[in-house]
């Protein structure tokens, strides 16, 4: 018996992106404009230098290029090829869903996905982790809504810092602040052993100073005892 056409049902992340106008577009490129390492020009800056911005609870949509060497991976929000990559490989078809893309086929890729469920720090590397540790990683910021809140290639600009979350932007980094308190009390040791240490040498050099002075020309009892 043939089997029949069946839809599941299927979450808000992984609703059909192919249809939809992107509030956000912005082009990735791996590996490609003079270093074999770079993420759309540059390598890793920092986790609070973003490379893109894009809204949340929007249709979020990368053209993506270098993905014939390099095999591109986002953390938080699986996408959605939008139209089938050229090449004999029928491995990979429009409407499919990844995490990571590599199409040695087709060095290039349009995707998009949907930022819901969770908003911040997205990072985004090659998945080659050799490479990843060689600087091709990059972190991009989900946040905030409508037009102002997308944001492409954001190294190059001056505005690198978009505004946090509601509730991280305040946040101390914990070890930042781990340091402080070690640094403070480290100062608090030392201050109070150097003030220890004073004391007691004051206390020692006054008990010296009021001994008596002995009297001259007379032998110990115990040199007595051992010439006797």
């Amino acid at each position: 018996e043939a089997l029949q056409p069946w839809a599941p049902k299927r979450p808000a992340y992984l609703q059909d992106t192919r249809s939809a106008v992107p509030d956000c577009s912005c082009g990735t490129s791996m590996g490609l404009g003079g270093n074999t390492r770079w993420m759309e020009g540059h390598l890793w800056e920092g986790h609070k230098r973003y490379l893109h911005r894009s809204p949340q609870n929007g249709v979020v949509e990368r053209r993506l290029s270098g993905v014939g060497q390099h095999p591109y991976h986002a953390h938080n929000y699986p996408y959605q090829l939008v139209r089938t990559p050229s090449g004999s490989d029928d491995y990979f078809k429009e409407g499919d869903w990844h995490d990571t893309y590599l199409n040695v086929e087709d060095p290039q890729a349009m995707v998009r996905f949907r930022t819901v469920d969770v908003a911040g720090p997205q990072v985004v590397h090659c998945h080659i982790l050799g490479h990843s540790d060689k600087g091709m990683i990059a972190v991009e910021m989900v946040n905030g809504t409508g037009p102002n809140a997308c944001g492409c290639d954001l190294l190059d600009m001056a505005e690198r810092q978009p505004t946090l979350p509601s509730g991280l932007a305040s946040a101390p980094e914990p070890l930042a602040l781990t340091m402080g308190l070690f640094v403070l009390m480290l100062a608090v040791v030392v201050v109070s052993g150097g003030r220890a240490i004073r004391s007691w040498r004051a206390d020692v050099a006054e008990c010296y100073a009021s001994l008596p002075e002995g009297p001259s020309g007379v032998a110990r009892p115990d040199v007595q005892r051992a010439e006797a």
